[in-house]
């Protein structure tokens, strides 16, 4: 029975796979998608040459191989899945509108030789990255700002998490030594020769794990900056600001094993890096527009311990050594100056910079601008 079994599934894995080949390999696609087409098609083909060899192992018909049959056929099927559920889906829903992302993903990946050799692909969903390194990373953007030049600086935070997967046992060793300074600094205000201290310690136990995902997205959201400056900021606090009264407090329970700090905190981290960069003003002014919706709320700043300034050092350090490991293209002084943009000879974080001025100086007409821009820059390409 178990080689009958095995023998029937290898086969018809075998015609889904040639299916899923053919269905590709027709897909019309544009040329920013050429790249990531021919890497599934190489992985399906790889994937159907694993189930060849499963079948010829089936063949020899020994009791003693079917176990590790078994396995590789688990194996394959759980990648054709994957294939099938998720990785082809922007191969054969590929539309004309999906340039603008996959330009600014190919730019992305083009800023650093360890992430040049990756395709861009993205799908519609909330912003998010899946890291894969066999193929491409997929990264994950809402449907309506995918046509908007505004929001595509928020791409930059999701390129963060791609390289902190590239770099992840350096980057996982600097938020282990983080973990550790973290319960260090808070450990003297929780030493109590008292019946609390065992729960002060397990709460501040509890801290310095939650700050393993935080350390991660403060992290990529100075990749963010790093990249985009003025851009980035605007994106980031726009996109944010009126969502979720979670963006500005959550109760303990949610905060603990959470994977993301609560926004307020990360919008006080961006405005220090945009202040220290020299934008002072839109520092201030994104800080009083937080400040006021806060305050319209009722809301006051409450981290339940989870944050506090004696830990700020350390954070910031600890930043700083992930951005030097990953080194990201930092954004030039070009890139932020006023005047027209040429697609030819410009990066797009200079046309996202002048889509925020346009828009900030006059939004009404702002879609005229940029339908031309974005004209412009499908055209250069």
């Amino acid at each position: 029975m178990i080689k009958s079994l095995l023998e029937q599934h290898n086969h018809e894995l075998y015609q889904d796979l040639q299916s899923l080949i053919q269905l590709v390999s027709l897909a019309p696609v544009s040329d920013e998608l050429l790249g990531y087409k021919a890497g599934i098609i190489n992985y399906s083909q790889a994937l159907l040459q694993n189930v060849n060899v499963n079948l010829a192992l089936i063949k020899i018909g020994k009791p003693s191989i079917y176990k590790d049959i078994l396995s590789r056929t688990q194996q394959t099927t759980q990648r054709f899945q994957l294939l099938s559920s998720m990785l082809v889906i922007p191969i054969v829903n590929s539309k004309k509108e999906d340039r603008v992302c996959l330009q600014t993903i190919r730019w992305l990946h083009n800023s650093l030789p360890e992430t040049k050799k990756f395709p861009a692909v993205f799908l519609s969903g909330n912003f998010a990255v899946r890291p894969f390194q066999d193929i491409a990373p997929l990264y994950y953007f809402p449907s309506l700002e995918q046509r908007s030049l505004l929001y595509q600086p928020l791409l930059f935070h999701e390129y963060g998490h791609f390289l902190y997967q590239i770099h992840r046992q350096e980057m996982d060793d600097l938020v282990q030594d983080l973990q550790a300074e973290i319960d260090e600094v808070l450990m003297p205000m929780s030493q109590r020769n008292d019946r609390f201290s065992d729960a002060m310690a397990i709460k501040r136990q509890m801290i310095a794990y939650t700050w393993y995902s935080w350390a991660q997205e403060l992290f990529c959201d100075a990749v963010g900056f790093t990249i985009g400056g003025p851009c980035f900021v605007r994106s980031f606090s726009r996109y944010l600001l009126l969502r979720d009264p979670g963006n500005f407090y959550r109760d303990q329970q949610d905060l603990e094993n959470s994977s993301h700090p609560v926004t307020w905190l990360r919008i006080h981290n961006i405005s220090k890096r945009a202040e220290k960069a020299g934008f002072k003003n839109l520092a201030e002014e994104i800080e009083k527009q937080w400040l006021s919706i806060a305050q319209m709320m009722n809301i006051s700043e409450d981290y339940h311990g989870f944050y506090d300034e004696a830990i700020d050092d350390v954070i910031n350090r600890t930043i700083e050594d992930m951005l030097i490991e990953a080194s990201p293209r930092k954004f030039t002084q070009m890139d932020i100056s006023n005047g027209d943009w040429n697609p030819i000879t410009d990066s797009p974080i200079r046309l996202f910079c002048l889509a925020w001025q346009k828009y900030s100086n006059d939004y009404q007409i702002y879609s005229t601008w940029e339908e031309k821009q974005i004209n412009l820059l499908l055209a250069s390409h």
